[in-house]
């Protein structure tokens, strides 16, 4: 029957004289249920447990626990299967502080082991960050792109359906303020017989003052005469 202070839980079934190997962040022990038999303490270092905590994360077994092992009759994790049976056992009993280790010295292997692993390569982490950069990159130039139309709209609306983004962004560029760029390749296009469009080498000049705060009337499409300019 278990009861409330039993300390040997699914196990109870197995002979007393069953040891149990246990490893602890500091040392393997051989256990009965409520008492250790016998130990084999790790050094009492920072590299030492950092070390052995790795190797454990590993799921390898210590030379330690390889030298008890041979008496063990079950085992207290999976790791150990290899050794012998695993069974569920409260371990508790087996305190750090009763064999001269300080919790500070986990903590520092613990924070040891977690800057190892942040720093540890991971080529598949890289291409996926590559990727992520790719897709930020692109989302970043369509919305660039929709605001440049949008604003540069506001000056000439007709561009918007004659040019592709990276075109309407090269003519834009070259002269942001006046759009001498632009027009200038607006000729160029109705000297290889392009269409007609609206307005002359000071194009849309009208709503670009109107913006600025001139009150100068705008002459035909929006293009100030040049002769009342200035």
């Amino acid at each position: 029957m278990i009861t409330s202070d039993t300390t040997f839980i699914a196990i109870a079934r197995y002979p007393k004289a069953d040891m149990i190997l246990v490893t602890k962040w500091f040392g393997t022990f051989l256990c009965e249920p409520d008492r250790v038999l016998e130990s084999r303490l790790f050094p009492n270092n920072l590299d030492a447990i950092a070390s052995r905590m790795r190797r454990m994360r590993g799921r390898e077994i210590l030379e330690e626990e390889s030298e008890l092992g041979n008496k063990a009759k079950a085992v207290a994790e999976r790791r150990l299967g290899g050794i012998a049976k695993v069974v569920a056992f409260d371990s508790t009993f087996i305190r750090a502080e009763k064999y001269g280790f300080d919790q500070e010295l986990l903590r520092q292997a613990t924070m040891q082991l977690a800057r190892e692993s942040l720093t540890e390569e991971d080529p598949g982490a890289y291409i996926t960050e590559q990727v992520r950069a790719f897709d930020d990159l692109l989302m970043a130039c369509n919305l660039m792109s929709e605001r440049l139309r949008e604003w540069y709209g506001l000056y000439y609306p007709e561009l918007e359906r004659l040019v592709d983004d990276k075109r309407y962004a090269e003519l834009v560029a070259a002269d942001p303020e006046g759009g001498v760029g632009v027009s200038r390749w607006r000729g160029r296009s109705l000297e290889r017989g392009g269409g007609d469009v609206v307005g002359g080498p000071r194009f849309h000049t009208g709503a670009r003052e109107i913006c600025l705060g001139n009150d100068q009337d705008p002459g035909p499409h929006g293009v100030l005469d040049p002769e009342e300019d200035g």
